[in-house]
């Protein structure tokens, strides 16, 4: 657990080794959330490169859940970081121009140290933004401002522990909703789904309809043969050996 731990914590997330490192981080993050993370277009192929509305741009590695989410790790170029840098989730596959929630990670921040943090938005991320939005909402008294902080009420250099506490704060994980996006996958579902719209499909009661006449003749004469091809369990053999058992009984 160290030495993974050291790993984790020490490798690059940049484009050479993002997919390396996320790797390691979700053999933690299965076990805490209770899903498994599959690449979401295959094996070696879950990169895409996005470009999202508020001008964070980069890559990602995107992966569906098996209860229907996507989470995406990234690392966004213009963020100047060498870890991952957000991530992003889908409550389903049917708004991916969109993402629904957003978990923005400081520059350099400790990952493995917020395995947990990330496992609970990734659960519920919902509830994350409002418990997150919720921390830190104490009055100007010395007592909540120690108790925040860990610093005893007493110490001499309190105000300025507290301001340091506070320039940390301003670093800490942040949970918000997602922005509207383009990307590699947006436009391959999109020019699948237009090509299925074109697709003409024909009504499977004149296709068996048509299917019932068909054996009929050949059944009396008319024709030699037929030939009925089709994918499995849609029915060929069932229709064919009704009509010849109902209309020509041996």
């Amino acid at each position: 657990m160290r030495l993974r731990s050291f790993i984790m914590n020490e490798a690059s997330f940049g484009n050479p080794n993002l997919k390396k490192v996320v790797k390691l981080i979700l053999k933690t993050l299965e076990s805490k959330v209770g899903f498994k993370f599959n690449p979401f277009g295959g094996s070696g192929n879950n990169f895409e490169r996005f470009n999202k509305s508020n001008g964070n741009k980069g890559i990602g590695m995107i992966y569906v859940l098996d209860n229907g989410m996507l989470v995406r790790f990234n690392w966004e170029s213009n963020k100047k970081s060498s870890t991952i840098t957000s991530i992003d989730v889908w409550n389903d596959m049917k708004t991916l121009e969109k993402p629904d929630f957003n978990l923005d990670i400081p520059e350099d921040y400790n990952i493995v140290q917020s395995i947990k943090t990330i496992a609970k938005f990734i659960k519920s991320p919902k509830a994350s933004i409002t418990e997150m939005a919720a921390k830190g909402q104490y009055g100007p008294k010395r007592y909540k401002d120690a108790e925040k902080y860990g610093i005893s009420v007493d110490d001499p250099d309190f105000n300025t522990l507290v301001k340091k506490a506070k320039a940390l704060e301003k670093k800490s994980i942040k949970a918000s909703n997602g922005v509207k996006e383009t990307s590699t996958k947006t436009d391959e579902m999109g020019k699948a789904n237009k090509a299925l719209s074109n697709k003409k499909v024909a009504d499977p009661n004149i296709i068996f309809q048509d299917l019932e006449d068909l054996v009929k003749m050949v059944g009396s004469g008319i024709q030699k043969s037929l030939l009925i091809t089709g994918m499995a369990g849609v029915g060929k053999c069932f229709c064919g050996e009704t009509e010849m058992d109902v209309e020509f009984p041996l």
